[in-house]
């Protein structure tokens, strides 16, 4: 997630284990340097999915909408290019957001 590079109000402990991945990535990256194998680290933002509608609120009960943000995000089809098209520019730190907030 883009949370693991910049830091959101509110979003505390999801951006705290974001941040985490980020870090083992960087140093799984520099231990496996010498043998040829990338470690690649994506960083998506708001991507249109229905992962917002199936979400759980703190009751348990369905959330059963699209977030205004989700619904703004980025199509699925356009992310998927985009990053196979990083991957195989050989970048290692990607991006992917519409937005970020």
């Amino acid at each position: 997630s883009v949370q693991g590079l910049i830091g959101i109000p509110s979003r505390t402990s999801y951006a705290a284990s974001k941040f985490a991945v980020q870090g083992y990535c960087e140093s799984l990256r520099a231990e496996l340097a010498s043998s040829g194998i990338s470690v690649h680290v994506i960083s998506p933002g708001y991507i249109r999915t229905n992962l917002s509608k199936s979400a759980l609120t703190g009751d348990g009960t369905a959330h059963g909408r699209m977030d205004e943000t989700t619904a703004k995000g980025r199509p699925p089809k356009e992310v998927a290019v985009s990053l196979m098209d990083s991957v195989a520019k050989g970048k290692t730190d990607i991006v992917v957001a519409a937005t970020l907030s």
